[in-house]
């Protein structure tokens, strides 16, 4: 094998180990329908092609940053980054800076420029770029915010307050992803692990307010810290909405989560994929679990003729029953009411905003200052659950051409090349083993750049001096989609990251990899192969 093959396949491999799986946290799909009947056009003009020369350094490696007084033998870390490690300084609206953050700020900025163009243009009411224009400027209009203050979420509010019962309390958990509240049973609509030809709903444990169950249940000095922390600001957040007795239903929350935390699996545990995937038929689960009205819960969540699901979490299930079954309803109301408020402040006034900030970015994470306005409306509005799709068609027309897409797809059959090629040449593999091998290298899928279909989001409205509206609807228009699968065959065209997005996943279950446009770009290492 050349050594320029070789750099090539292990450039790409290295790579390919550095993507998470979309497997590692279980959350709701957000996968794009049939093509959409509108399309988004660029406002300005298309961005330049590939570059003639390479943007870092003079041969595409930066070498500035080196601090040279160091041996690489003995600290190579240091040798390579000594220089910029003593001179950079981190940002104060961030916890880590890095390669990937620069792309991400590269890339922010450009879906800026696109949200500024096509605000611009004055665009036609019900097209997709009027869309993305309102729902950004209704972000952007920090004055009206302030004006609404709490008010947006006072039909919320009431709603909760009229929970009494079990039963009452049951449905809320129920629509707790559609409105926004909480619960301490939680699913999501994805690919069956043992045939994800089909679709399956995956029902999980969770519901806590901080990042761990250790944080309720070690007593160390940071831990009893934040708790103490935790309190004070739940408490806050209470007062905002004029609730009485708010330190006292802060303890209670506390408590109440404190006993969820203690049937909680373990990290270790719930990464654990063998553990985690317990299909079973819906009347064979309902008869496993009999403490709790599922019948009535699905159906509050809007989810009808379920015919089996699979239980992450089997042996916390029964003991979690019981808490909803012991516990008072006041107290479950008040958690309901706490995570309401402060999962929807960041759409709400900037005092609001700054208090969830404080707690869960500044008390948990040491970051001191939010980002900028711009650059938070750019991820709310460019994410995947957001319009992100949508501004990914204008991204990629400016920012990723389709000679570049080819050569990209080029080069990952190369390295399918040079992997067969390996197999063929090993020594240690039977004749069986490498038909499997071959059977899964051939049916191995790469998806570069951007999806060859876009959702639809004709059906969605955005209004300009309605952020919480604006979210709500979008909230509900994702959630729709979602459970519609339930019964569906899965569609393997489907990505689950914007072309924007500065990252890259593997999804086992289809064995596919996914590089989005934003990764493609440097200082990624793999993207001056691109232009090779």
């Amino acid at each position: 094998m050349s050594s320029s093959y070789k750099i090539l396949v292990a450039t790409s491999c290295a790579l390919l180990v550095a993507c998470g799986s979309e497997e590692s946290a279980p959350t709701a799909s957000t996968t794009a329908p049939e093509p959409a009947a509108e399309t988004v056009s660029a406002a300005s003009e298309s961005a330049p092609g590939v570059a003639a020369g390479p943007e870092l350094g003079t041969f595409g490696i930066d070498l500035s940053h080196q601090d040279p007084s160091v041996r690489p033998g003995d600290d190579f870390f240091r040798y390579t980054n000594g220089k910029w490690l003593d001179t950079f300084e981190l940002p104060a609206s961030r916890s880590n800076y890095g390669s990937f953050t620069v792309l991400s700020d590269r890339s922010d900025q450009r879906v800026r420029t696109i949200i500024n163009d096509l605000s611009s243009m004055e665009p036609a009411a019900g097209s997709v770029e009027q869309k993305i224009s309102d729902y950004y400027l209704s972000y952007m209009d920090v004055e009206t915010l302030n004006e609404l203050g709490i008010s947006p979420l006072q039909q919320g509010l009431s709603a909760l307050n009229e929970i009494d019962t079990r039963e009452e309390l049951i449905a809320g958990f129920g629509r707790a992803q559609i409105d926004n509240t909480a619960s301490v049973f939680g699913f999501y609509v994805g690919a069956d692990r043992s045939d994800p030809d089909r679709h399956q709903l995956n029902l999980s444990i969770g519901g806590l307010g901080l990042p761990d169950r250790d944080y309720y249940l070690e007593d160390t000095e940071e831990f009893l810290s934040v708790r103490e922390e935790y309190v004070a600001h739940i408490t806050r957040i209470l007062d905002f909405a004029n609730i009485e007795d708010s330190a006292d239903k802060a303890q209670a929350i506390l408590a109440l989560e404190t006993q969820v935390a203690e049937h909680t699996w373990p990290r270790s545990q719930r990464r654990n994929r063998d553990l985690t995937y317990n299909p079973m038929s819906y009347e064979d689960f309902k008869a496993e679990y009999p403490g709790l009205d599922w019948d009535g819960y699905f159906a509050a969540a809007g989810i009808a003729d379920l015919t089996d699901l699979n239980v992450f979490y089997p042996s916390a299930m029964s003991p979690i029953i019981d808490l909803v079954n012991t516990l008072p309803v006041d107290d479950w109301r008040s958690y309901m009411t706490y995570r309401f408020i402060v999962d929807s402040a960041n759409v709400l006034s900037e005092e609001l905003d700054q208090e969830a900030f404080h707690f869960y970015s500044t008390v948990l994470n040491g970051v001191p200052e939010q980002r900028e306005r711009w650059e938070r409306g750019v991820m709310r509005v460019g994410s995947l659950a957001g319009l992100g799709e949508a501004l990914g068609q204008v991204y990629v027309e400016r920012h990723f051409p389709e000679s570049a897409k080819q050569q990209m797809e080029e080069l990952v059959e190369n390295l399918r090349a040079a992997l067969r090629q390996s197999i063929e040449q090993n020594d240690w593999m039977g004749e069986a083993t490498k038909a499997e091998a071959y059977r899964k290298l051939e049916s191995f899928r790469p998806k570069i750049a951007y999806p060859d279909k876009w959702k639809d989001f004709s059906s969605l409205e955005m209004r300009r001096e309605d952020l919480f509206g604006n979210v709500q609807r979008l909230r509900e228009f994702n959630y729709a989609d979602e459970v519609s699968r339930l019964g569906e065959p899965t569609d393997r065209d489907e990505w689950g990251m914007t072309p924007q997005t500065v990252n890259a996943y593997y999804n086992s279950s289809f064995n596919e990899i996914v590089f989005p446009a934003g990764i493609l770009q440097p200082p990624s290492s793999i993207q001056p192969l691109i232009w090779l």
